[in-house]
């Protein structure tokens, strides 16, 4: 049998929120720190890199080859932030999705603008174009970028049909925020990259504690694997349903069906970074 994805890679750029405990409120990450979407500053030189995107801050990592450099790159990038630019100004990383921002945070034309480029529907490979901002509520991604050698479109349409199945799917139960999806993160939401693809469904929900990074992490090789034996999929209009609208119960019974892994509640605690 021809293995079709050989030498992963698996990479990410999460994003998270800045918040204040004496003002109780959201605090928009602009004009924190130098870096943006087209000029990221690089911190390190294993390529680690930060900007602003829109209110929110943003981390790029390494491509990882295992869970524990997975863990350690993002402990770093994050770490960063925190220490250097977070709690000089007495602010803490929250952990939170979704968030609703004062009007004084949103006064400027980045706090307005949507730093998302158009990207695929892996199931139907039509274009979602991202809406423009209607309130102050903004969200947070957690997009998984998966490299391989000589990447094709249709065998990365296969990879992220089934990372939704292995991640997007569990996510129904884990991520406990509800808003995002009517803004992003339809189910297969994708870009094809030069190294690979980018899966864009998750939100950052994983990012705040090593249980569920290493899942995340393990769970993208499962898809991978899925992949390279020809796994079928069998119900795509049900797991479609099940991501875009969050149904619960549909997402239990594919987990049954698929025998896919989830992380055990007392094991995961949040917020590491905190």
């Amino acid at each position: 049998m021809e293995q079709k994805i050989k030498n992963i890679t698996i990479g990410t750029d999460p994003e998270f929120f800045l918040y204040s405990q004496l003002e109780n409120k959201f605090i928009s990450a602009v004009g924190m720190y130098e870096g943006t979407k087209k000029d990221p500053k690089v911190i390190s030189e294993n390529g680690h890199m930060i900007q602003v995107d829109g209110v929110s801050c943003e981390v790029n990592i390494p491509p990882c080859v295992t869970a524990e450099q997975f863990n350690k790159e993002l402990q770093f990038v994050v770490g960063y932030i925190r220490d250097t630019i977070a709690k000089p100004k007495n602010l803490i990383i929250s952990e939170a999705v979704t968030a609703e921002f004062t009007e004084d945070q949103l006064n400027c034309r980045e706090a307005w603008e949507i730093g998302c480029d158009p990207d695929l529907s892996a199931w139907t490979l039509n274009v979602n174009n991202p809406k423009g901002y209607e309130n102050n509520i903004r969200a947070c991604g957690g997009h998984i970028s998966v490299g391989y050698d000589n990447p094709n479109e249709q065998t990365s349409i296969a990879l992220i049909k089934a990372m939704d199945l292995f991640l997007s799917v569990p996510s129904v139960l884990i991520d406990e925020d509800v808003r995002r999806r009517a803004l992003y993160g339809k189910a297969g939401a994708m870009r094809f990259k030069s190294f690979g693809v980018e899966h864009r469904t998750l939100s950052n929900f994983w990012l705040f504690n090593p249980v569920l990074r290493t899942w995340v992490f393990e769970n993208t090789l499962k898809a991978c694997e899925f992949v390279n034996i020809n796994g079928i999929i069998t119900n795509e209009d049900d797991i479609m349903e099940c991501i875009n609208t969050g149904n619960k119960a549909m997402a239990q019974e594919i987990i049954e069906d698929y025998n896919l892994t989830i992380p055990n509640e007392e094991e995961v605690y949040h917020n590491e970074f905190a």
